[in-house]
């Protein structure tokens, strides 16, 4: 299995050189791009040779290009007066050429998948867009690792990694902990790629390796389901009949996004008052690092919460995670009608990452995630098969809906449409047998109990997988007394005590 890690880089010689590096790619990628679109729109047709990246090695390098040799001659006379083109070649020289075949197999990439949409009829899509150099705060160097990396001399012991980014400059070494990437790859051959990212100012180094995972698991089948919010972080329901549920604090989260937003908008707000220009770009990059800084916080924090539940959920033998990625959707098609308030805390919460670590980590315990549709979960009640019945309207609304697009005939659509609004209604006015009445309490009026709303939505998620096996477990301390862990350090107790119980 391949991961990624991400290590900071701290040498500050070779971060500016790089960070100027990462620039000039950036500029170069800009061109291209715009080469390109302008061989789009003019319909001039050179657009497989701008973008085959060995015969435009070529034409920056000013070599005969071998097998290419009438292809690069071709682009060398025709665009020799070209602005644009000289001024590619200009900057592609400040740069490694093996590095930018990389770079303009990535555009090549991009703009492959503008063509596959509109030959497919997409007359929405729209070719690759340039970027502002004065408005980047994130960019991925490629790195051909055969021709621009060393690690001579971290295999030796010592504390250096080879980096070639320019011709003239040759290699350069930076300085890194080779123990520190021993700790986290193994052995230094798990190596397949490194690459340079830019962070709103910050450098790291993006350390592609290979990992085996064991994925023999002989342990009986059991499902745990798992519930993101906001208050609460994670709610954990485990499908038997001992095991405690479990809540993960989510309002130190909520604090430090809501801190984060308070100071970011004063110092907009004294960017936009201030005549000093020299105080204005200091601000500016102080924005920067503090933007740079809660990327830092959130993804140190949703590594140690993934990694935890899922110590949590092996430690509890449990082998299929049920999630949701409803909040990813909500955050991506623009659909999200919530107060601005509680938008921001939904928006601006990588949840996404969050559940993203979940996934690839999870092979790691030979524990499989499903995703599913959490819908209707949280206004259900998971003692009863209501769920089910409300999904099931839901569903042939949508086919319905989807049937109505094909119709031609009015009198045939507006029949349709009178069934999906009888549906509708059904849906509108369906009767469930509790609701959620506040925070963390799910009253069901038809049996007289109480239970915490988000393990009952975690329990709900949980039963929305192909594999779920109807079990009767009435072990309600489950639903309403579930275990709460506020931080790391918690955490791990909790899961020390586990252990040594077990």
């Amino acid at each position: 299995m391949l991961r990624t890690s991400k290590i900071r880089i701290i040498d500050q010689e070779f971060k500016e050189f790089a960070i100027e590096k990462v620039y000039l790619t950036r500029h170069f990628e800009n061109m291209l791009l715009i080469l390109l679109e302008q061989d789009y729109k003019q319909e001039i047709g050179d657009r497989k040779l701008i973008s085959n990246p060995y015969v435009m090695r070529a034409v920056i390098r000013d070599t005969k290009g071998g097998q290419y040799a009438d292809k690069v001659s071709y682009i060398k006379d025709k665009y020799q007066d070209h602005g644009l083109m000289q001024d590619l070649i200009k900057v592609g020289k400040q740069l490694k050429k093996d590095n930018l075949v990389m770079t303009m197999r990535k555009v090549r990439k991009d703009f492959k998948s503008f063509y596959t949409k509109v030959k497919n009829g997409d007359n929405s899509a729209n070719p690759p867009k340039p970027k502002k150099l004065s408005k980047m705060n994130s960019y991925t160097l490629l790195i051909d690792n055969d021709k621009g990396m060393s690690l001579a001399y971290l295999k030796k012991g010592q504390n250096k990694l080879g980096i070639t980014l320019d011709h003239d400059e040759g290699r350069k070494y930076l300085y890194i902990d080779h123990q520190a990437v021993r700790d986290i790859v193994g052995d230094l051959d798990n190596i397949q790629s490194v690459n340079l990212q830019y962070s709103n100012g910050e450098l790291y180094l993006l350390i592609t390796y290979h990992q085996e995972v064991d994925t023999n698991n002989d342990r009986p089948h059991k499902l745990a389901g798992l519930d993101i919010g906001v208050d609460n972080l994670a709610a954990i329901y485990i499908e038997d009949g001992a095991s405690p549920s479990l809540i993960v604090d989510g309002k130190k989260y909520k604090t430090y996004n809501s801190k984060f937003n308070r100071q970011i908008a004063q110092i907009s707000n004294s960017i936009d008052t201030c005549k000093l220009e020299s105080r204005k770009n200091y601000l500016r990059k102080y924005k920067s690092y503090l933007f740079e800084k809660r990327n830092r916080f959130f993804y140190d924090q949703f590594h140690k919460v993934s990694k935890r539940l899922l110590e949590y959920l092996d430690q509890h033998d449990v082998t299929e995670l049920v999630i949701s990625d409803n909040l990813n959707h909500l955050k991506n098609n623009g659909n999200c009608k919530l107060q601005k308030k509680t938008k921001q805390n939904f928006i601006q919460i990588p949840f996404g990452k969050l559940l993203d670590y979940l996934k690839y980590k999870a092979k790691e315990y030979g524990i499989k995630v499903t995703v599913v549709n959490e819908a209707y979960t949280s206004k259900s009640n998971s003692f009863t098969n209501e769920m089910h019945k409300v999904k099931s309207l839901q569903q042939k609304i949508d086919s319905l809906k989807a049937q109505q697009k094909q119709i031609e005939s009015d009198i045939k659509y507006q029949q349709c449409q009178c069934l999906i609004d009888a549906y509708q209604d059904l849906l509108d006015k369906y009767n469930y047998q509790g609701k959620r009445v506040k925070r963390g309490l799910y009253l069901d009026y038809i049996n007289d109990l109480a239970m915490h709303s988000d393990i009952n939505g975690a329990r709900n998620i949980a039963k929305l997988s192909s594999n779920y096996q109807k079990k009767d477990c009435n072990n309600l301390k489950k639903l309403c007394n579930p275990i709460k862990v506020e931080n790391d350090y918690q955490f791990c107790q909790l899961l020390k005590q586990d252990k040594q119980a077990a």
